[in-house]
Formats: C-alpha cells, structure tokens, sequence
C-alpha cells in the first residue's frame, strides 16, 4: 500500500506530466475540431504552426442578433448561438444552415459538441442536449433562474458547467441525470477548467477548485468584491485567471495562493490563454490593450493597443495571435512582439467579443451585428 508522500509525489508528477503533454498536443499542428470554448480541457486556447497571413472572406452567415457565444466547430459544421435565442448549426464549406434548434432565451455562452452530441444552456433556465447531425433534442435538464452562461466542459461521460442559480453542476452526458451540484454562493459566466478537479471563478470574485468526482470544494480564494468572468487555464501545477479588478492571476492549483499577479489599466473580461512554447499568458483588457506576460514571473513581455476594449480570448499559434476587438475588427498579431500583421474589419462600431476559432485553415467567429464569420488565407484584407 502506497504512503500518502508517494502518493502524492506521483499525483504532482502526473499532473505536470498531463499539462505538458496538453500544451504539446496543441502546439503540434492546427487542429481539425474546435469542439468547445478554448478547445481543451485545460483552455489554453493555444495550437499549431498553421497560420493565416493575408485574411479572405470565404463566407458569413446572418444569426439574425448579436453574437457573443463562440463556435464550436466538429465534423464540417459550424455550431454557434446568440440573442436569436437559438443555437445554428452551419455547413464549414458553403455558410450554408443545416439547422436550428430553437430556445426560449439568449445563447451566451459557447456549445460544446463531443461524441455525435452539442451540449449548451441558454437564459430559459435550461442546458440542452441535441443530435450533432440533425437537432434533434435528446435530453434537456432544468436550472434555476438566469439559466446557464458557462460554456460546458466534457470529460469522461460527464458534463460540467456554473449557472446563474449559483451551482456547479455535473451531468451524465447520456443521459442528463445529475451527478453532483455544488453551492459556491454566486453565479457564473467562468467555464470550468480540469485537471484531476474543476477549477472556476465567479461574479463575487471568488476561486474555487471542486472535486470533480463528488463536487466537494477542496478550495476557495477571494480576489475583492469584482467579478471573474474569466476561464481558467492551467500548465503544469498553476492556475491562470483573470479578474474585472484589472488583474490576470497565477494561482497555485493546490491551494490557491497567488504565486503572481499583474495590473492592467482595465477590467477585464477576457481569458488568458497559454502558450508552452516561449512560457507566457496571453489576455485582453477594457484599457483597450493585449497583453503578454512571462508565466515564470508575471513580468510584461509587450502589450499592444487594439483600438478598443479587447473582450475576446485570444487564439494563439506558432508565430501568431488571433483576437477580436471592439472597434469592428478582428486581429492577426505576431506572438513573439505584439506587432499587428494585418486586421479585418467587421463593420465600424460592430464589436467582436468572440474567441476565433481555427480549423483546417480556416478562422471562424462571431461579431455584435449578428454575422458567423469564416476567414481563410486570401488575397488579403
């Protein structure tokens, strides 16, 4: 029988062992699913060497109302929703609607699409399950009041959001039986992040990790009285977030202390993302900028001004980053120095508060005037 020292040298060397290869696994090649928020269950928002230099519209598509909720894409389909109270499911080569399901309010957050099944909630106070090919609703489960705004995170025939009714709940994927709910005294727009637990913050600017097992709180860290619409995300044994009281956080993942934290000039509301390949954390801000920061140390590497409040979660590549503004446009960066390559404009004063999606050479994402959006490598823009 193991000592619980062994026992717990192997979980430490376990977890850094999953965060490498996660980060490694993205950074290998552009992906060829997008199938939820960040595109990993430790939200990284990080991939490979495939990169778009000269943006082309290849098509848009008319939701009908703004957009906030970003795609998913899986198997040749786009599935997005919005303030059309409805989630679409669109054809990735023509922009063409395959179908649409139909809800009795807002689609904030992103769905998530795994094993042939789109998962997502919406402001009727209810998370849905659909057939991925067709629409057709398998199982739907009842929240309480203000609906689900996390976008779902799906691990081993389980589903984990945060809700407005100030619950963590966990959900048979088949079925949609509840496995465990768990209080944490505030509503959520954070989407859980896991690592053997879940970790996810909430609009009282509070932290918590949660068994993802039992839903027991194993801890919780207060950062003021703002609110964390961020998502966590993780490397190794840390825990990234970021807060509307203008700082990104690197927590601990055993015990929330704050091992680092860096001031911006804004709230913020976007979601760092990370990148092994040079060690930095990756985030927007309200002040209009974004960020890069060493993971090692909180230190600025750039920051660079993007016209307007930057509430979108950047996408990062080998050589590139790709994040939406509130100025109209949607920008390519280079990573290494925060130099803007090149900037696709939307519409003026149409916000971009999506996170781009990127699949097989193609960047999708939604803006506030309603249009589904896929760039590819053109002429340029």
């Amino acid at each position: 029988m193991l000592t619980n020292r062994i026992k717990t040298t192997l979980y430490l060397l376990l977890v850094a062992g999953i965060g490498n290869q996660c980060l490694l696994a993205q950074d290998a090649k552009m992906p060829k699913a997008w199938p939820q928020f960040r595109l990993t269950d430790n939200n990284a928002g990080s991939f490979g060497k495939t990169e778009i230099q000269k943006p082309k519209l290849k098509w848009k598509f008319s939701t009908g109302d703004v957009i906030e909720s970003s795609a998913a894409i899986v198997d040749g389909v786009a599935y997005v929703g919005g303030h059309a109270k409805r989630l679409h499911a669109v054809d990735c080569e023509t922009g063409k609607l395959k179908w649409k399901f139909d809800v009795g309010g807002w689609v904030r957050a992103s769905p998530s699409v795994v094993d042939g099944v789109v998962y997502f909630g919406s402001d009727d106070n209810k998370f849905y399950a659909l057939k991925a090919a067709t629409g057709e609703k398998l199982w739907e489960f009842g929240l309480g009041e203000g609906g689900e705004q996390s976008s779902p995170l799906i691990h081993a025939g389980r589903v984990y959001f945060g809700a407005f009714d100030n619950f963590v709940y966990c959900l048979d994927a088949k079925s949609g039986e509840m496995k465990w709910k768990c209080d944490v005294g505030a509503s959520m727009l954070s989407s859980p992040a896991k690592v053997y637990d879940i970790y996810i913050a909430t609009y009282n600017g509070e932290v918590f990790r949660v068994d993802a097992k039992t839903g027991e709180k194993k801890w919780s860290k207060k950062f003021g009285d703002k609110p964390m619409f961020s998502s966590a995300s993780w490397d190794k044994l840390r825990v990234y977030f970021s807060s509307y009281d203008k700082n990104i956080y690197c927590l601990s993942q055993s015990d929330g202390s704050v091992v680092w934290k860096y001031e911006t000039a804004g709230e913020i509301f976007s979601s760092p993302a990370l990148s092994s390949m040079d060690n930095t954390v990756y985030c927007g801000s309200n002040d209009n900028h974004l960020y890069a920061i060493d993971t090692r140390n909180g230190k600025l590497r750039w920051k660079t001004d993007l016209g307007g409040a930057v509430f979108s979660s950047p996408t990062v590549t080998e050589s590139s980053i790709y994040v939406g503004s509130s100025d109209g446009h949607l920008y390519g960066l280079d990573r290494k120095t925060g130099e803007i390559r090149w900037k696709y404009l939307v519409k003026k004063g149409v916000k971009v508060w999506t996170s781009a999606a990127a699949v097989s050479g193609v960047l999708y994402f939604g803006s506030h005037d309603g249009d589904l959006i896929a760039l590819e490598e053109g002429a340029g823009s």
